[in-house]
C-alpha cells in the first residue's frame, strides 16, 4: 500500500476514502457463470445434453495439436540369433 505524503495531515490525522466493492465481486462471479453457461450451451446439444459435433471437433483438434508436439521414444528392435548347438 503507497500512502501519499499529502493525505496525512501535520498533525498525524490521515484521511482515507474507502468504497464497498462487494456489488462488484457478485456481479463479476455472475459474470463468470454466464460465461461458463454459454461455453457449456455452445458444446452441447440442448435438447438431449450431448456433447454436439463442435464439442468433438475441438478435442479432436486439441489431442491432434498435443500429438504432434509430443515426441515418442522408438526403443531399439532387438534382434535375437538362435544359434544351434552341434
Amino acid at each position: 500500500m503507497v500512502l501519499d505524503d499529502r493525505a496525512v495531515q501535520k498533525n498525524g490525522w490521515m484521511l482515507c476514502i474507502a468504497s464497498d466493492i462487494t456489488s462488484l465481486r457478485a456481479h463479476g462471479r455472475t459474470v463468470r457463470q454466464d460465461r461458463d453457461q454459454a461455453i457449456k450451451a455452445s458444446y452441447t446439444d440442448e435438447l438431449t445434453g450431448v456433447a454436439n459435433r463442435r464439442f468433438v471437433m475441438a478435442r479432436v483438434d486439441d489431442m491432434l495439436a498435443t500429438a504432434s508436439t509430443e515426441t515418442t521414444d522408438v526403443l531399439p528392435s532387438s534382434t535375437s540369433t538362435i544359434s544351434k548347438h552341434q
